[in-house]
């Protein structure tokens, strides 16, 4: 009944026109009270109102409020209600939430390995205070885990999650603070992933520690690349949704390239699948560009390209290349030989439409 009864206090603090009664503010002090009960379901159900607590404060004062209670608190799901409030002043008062989340992290610049929706607020306020307000400590701290992204790739796939709206900033400083973070991510681990080729042959004898640092690596390969693909609008398009026009597209195209390139060289079919997809997406911004490095991307040989579901995504661009730019393919050197790559790759793996263009474009497979 106690618990319940915070509940309903704290419900009627969320609607303004209690707060604005007589009644509102000994109801406001019980339920700011009830934030530090000893029981955590009281105070979750308090925290609930936290926000509405403190409307009448600035945004500073109300966020450095919230995170006195944020830091103070050891139970886990009051904490994620508390990061939730926390989000909503972070744009009013990034340094006062820069700040908090220093203390909150105890200088140890990580996050906790568990996935938890707390863990994930966090994570959005680091973002946003990376990218936009350019606070210090956000900024030291994703930094940090973008230079050892292959060690740190759960917090490091975290950020590319968050970062995916940013990568389609109104901002081209912020599209191009995220996408150099994140290209710095996939290079690092594309370092660490390429240092002894030995490592990936069968039989190979890994430490623990190489293991998990290879799988860091991938993990942030396709993650990144997923994150991408989410935010060019490639995967809307396939739903049939309205595409997003709310940014430059040939800005984003731009910062894009690289880093789906840096993807694909880990030789992934996930990772290269979702580079390939996003290609051939923004393929009609720059046709050039995309064939080339299109035929960058997929291997000639391995399992790739004898996947059927990855020869239903490239055949139809292929053939979309020669309906709509023939000179492209036909007549340019650089893009007969990425045509060619990218034919006898499907075509090798068995793909039938690949082996029926190929005999129907024998001077372009030649």
């Amino acid at each position: 009944m106690r618990d319940a009864g915070f509940g309903g206090l704290a419900a009627l603090v969320n609607r303004q026109v209690w707060r604005d009664s007589e009644a509102g503010p000994p109801i406001v002090e019980r339920v700011l009270e009830g934030m530090r009960d000893p029981n955590p379901v009281v105070r979750m159900r308090a925290a609930t109102a936290v926000l509405a607590s403190y409307s009448r404060q600035t945004a500073g004062d109300r966020a450095a409020a919230v995170g006195e209670l944020l830091l103070a608190e050891e139970n886990l799901a009051v904490k994620t209600v508390l990061v939730g409030a926390l989000i909503a002043d972070t744009p009013g008062a990034p340094q006062t939430v820069d700040t908090v989340l220093e203390q909150l992290l105890e200088g140890a610049d990580d996050l906790p390995e568990a996935r938890s929706e707390a863990t994930r607020g966090v994570t959005e306020m680091l973002t946003y205070l990376a990218l936009v307000a350019r606070t210090p400590f956000a900024v030291r701290v994703v930094e940090r885990w973008c230079r050892d992204a292959a060690s740190r790739s759960a917090a490091v796939a975290l950020f590319a999650q968050s970062c995916r709206d940013y990568l389609r900033h109104d901002s081209r400083d912020v599209q191009e603070a995220a996408f150099r973070l994140l290209g710095t991510a996939v290079e690092v681990s594309l370092s660490r992933w390429m240092r002894d080729p030995s490592a990936h042959r069968a039989g190979a004898e890994l430490s623990e520690a190489q293991l998990d640092e290879f799988k860091g690596a991938a993990t942030v390969s396709h993650e990144i690349a997923q994150q991408i693909y989410f935010a060019s609008g490639a995967f809307d398009q396939k739903q049939a949704r309205q595409v997003r026009a709310d940014s430059d597209l040939d800005v984003f195209a731009e910062l894009a390239f690289p880093v789906l390139q840096a993807c694909a060289r880990f030789n992934i079919p996930q990772s290269i699948h979702k580079a390939v997809e996003t290609m051939i997406f923004l393929a009609p911004l720059d046709e050039p560009r995309a064939l080339l490095a299109i035929a960058e991307a997929v291997p000639i040989g391995g399992t790739y390209a004898g996947d059927s579901l990855v020869g239903d995504e490239v055949m139809p661009y292929l053939h979309r290349l020669l309906a709509e730019h023939r000179p492209l393919v036909l007549h340019d050197d650089k893009g007969i030989a990425a045509f060619r790559h990218l034919l006898a790759a499907f075509a090798g793996a068995g793909n039938e439409q690949a082996l029926a263009l190929a005999y129907t474009f024998a001077d372009v497979f030649r």
